[in-house]
């Protein structure tokens, strides 16, 4: 089943009569929405998949369920449902964009959320502490927006919370949710418990007309205790397990003596702002959470050192392959297209890929784009040389490398001249296949680690680059180069140059990412580089 169909069950409804056989409905349209498929249907209502045709909007269209469209009682919960979404306009509260008729019963039509439901979330993902606080923040302040409007929710639980693709917060479902002045429905009630057991109030438990807005906050206290947990804990609580800072907050949510709960979910939202933003929250996280949110930090400030893209260069087709993860320490590349029109890859890396690695990379980025600069922006700039360019960057890399010393390709193609260039500074040698056939050739060089020695000497090894060549490089070690890694280069590209032609650099990148990190687990952070010039 749908996880979407999912997020607008009212499975805590009293129960009613309705069978569950009737014959599929089908409409083609809903109001002025085009129906695109059925969801979930349940003894309640139907749940459509729809969109708007002016704007191409995607919707959740609810359909009350004709067989019961003349039960008062329903119906009027039904319209109080639409009201409250409506009266409900909050960035964490699903919004509502239509309502009306239909063949004799009514629709609401509501914003389709992408994403999992928290129940899901609880399941199989965990998120560090500042997060799960935020998630509960944002809970709380749809709860305020509910409560400042007069709504009680009643029904708050991890199936009708929401979180989107951009990990922001939306409450679902209020099908039992009422306005504080209107009378509790005694034949709704009467029948047995209206809302989740799991997070229901004591008092709420006792007596469904006896709930309150802190009621709510009960239950919200329940959600904060299984996000802390990292599972449901099916009523059972207990706020020993919880961290140490966060557990009175906690406890006064739970509260069983509704007079000694949190009264305003104000107070609950103050208390959660001031454990966020004071150093009692680093007391409660351990050292292992703190580890993993500063190796998250760094890697996420590394991404932003290399392209996002890959260039577009009609003369080659790229093909490109790198670790997944965020923690790519270590690592640099970067791609220039020079005013002559010739072409520049570099490939650097540090040799440990460790958090420390990330200020020397970044001091190499910087001074690699400055010397750079003058080749892209001049076509009267002195010619670029691979050996000139490295000697130039190793003397200046050496006087704020601190002694570490980085492995670098410096990669200069040249269609007018149909040559190519490159110094190779602690890296597996170039690969390349030319278009004449043969296996693959191992193009060789051994320069010095850029940092040192500052007065270094660089020399370039050349060959022609003719239009069909291929030419491949990567990070990895050699320990993760066999002896067979040319057969082996040769065979993944005759093979998918007989077959696919066009898309042979990407498959090779790909092919020979997955083979090398076979062979060196470990090293989480290499990269593969495969380019075919094709004029």
């Amino acid at each position: 089943m749908s996880d979407k169909a999912e997020l607008y069950r009212q499975i805590t409804l009293p129960t009613s009569p309705l069978p569950l056989d009737d014959p599929f409905i089908s409409p083609k349209t809903i109001g002025p929405y085009n129906i695109d498929s059925l969801l979930h249907k349940g003894p309640m209502s139907l749940l459509f998949l729809g969109h708007d045709p002016k704007t191409k909007e995607l919707l959740a269209i609810k359909v009350l369920h004709p067989k019961i469209a003349s039960q008062k009682e329903i119906v009027d919960r039904f319209l109080e449902e639409a009201r409250i979404i409506n009266l409900a306009s909050h960035p964490n509260i699903v919004k509502l964009y239509g309502q009306g008729t239909f063949e004799g019963t009514l629709y609401i039509a509501m914003e389709f959320i992408r994403g999992i439901t928290l129940k899901q979330f609880l399941n199989g993902r965990s998120l560090s502490l500042k997060r799960l606080v935020d998630v509960l923040l944002q809970i709380s302040y749809a709860l305020l927006h509910l409560h400042t409007h007069g709504i009680i929710h009643r029904d708050l639980k991890p199936e009708n919370i929401l979180i989107t693709e951009n990990g922001k917060i939306k409450l679902v479902d209020f099908g039992i949710s009422r306005f504080v002045e209107n009378k509790p429905r005694l034949k709704e009630e009467k029948g047995g418990i209206v809302g989740t057991p799991s997070y229901m109030s004591p008092e709420q438990k006792k007596n469904p007309k006896n709930v309150s807005f802190n009621s709510d906050i009960y239950s919200l206290g329940v959600i904060g205790y299984e996000l802390l947990l990292g599972k449901l804990s099916f009523g059972n609580v207990q706020l020993d397990l919880l961290p140490t800072e966060i557990r009175p907050i906690l406890a006064k949510a739970l509260e069983k003596d509704p007079l000694k709960r949190y009264q305003d979910i104000v107070d609950l939202i103050t208390d959660l702002s001031l454990y966020l933003k004071t150093d009692k929250i680093d007391q409660d996280r351990s050292p292992e959470e703190e580890s993993k949110e500063v190796w998250k930090l760094l890697g996420e400030e590394h991404t932003k050192l290399l392209p996002r893209i890959l260039p577009y260069w009609p003369e080659t087709e790229f093909g490109f392959a790198r670790s997944k993860g965020l923690y790519l320490f270590g690592t640099y590349y970067d791609f220039f297209r020079l005013s002559d029109g010739s072409l520049v890859c570099i490939l650097a890396e540090s040799p440990k890929s460790a958090a420390g690695s990330i200020i020397p990379i970044a001091t190499l980025r910087g001074i690699i784009r400055a010397l750079m600069h003058k080749f892209v922006v001049s076509a009267k700039a002195n010619t670029f040389t691979s050996s000139q360019f490295a000697r130039e960057l190793n003397e200046v890399f050496s006087l704020e490398s601190h002694e570490q010393a980085e492995a670098i390709t410096i990669l200069h193609l040249s269609p007018l001249l149909d040559e190519f260039s490159f110094i190779s500074s602690g890296f597996e040698s170039l690969y390349h296949l030319s278009s004449r056939g043969g296996k693959p050739r191992l193009l060789q060089n051994h320069s010095p680690l850029l940092g040192k020695n500052s007065s270094a000497e660089f020399y370039s090894t050349n060959d022609s680059w003719q239009v069909g060549d291929l030419i491949v490089l990567h990070s990895f070690g050699s320990e993760a180069s066999p002896p067979d890694e040319l057969t082996m280069i040769h065979n993944i590209t005759l093979d998918h140059l007989t077959k696919e032609k066009n898309s042979a650099p990407s498959f090779i990148a790909d092919s020979l990412f997955s083979h090398l990190s076979e062979k060196a687990p470990s090293q989480t952070s290499e990269v593969v580089l495969a380019l075919t010039r094709i004029s």
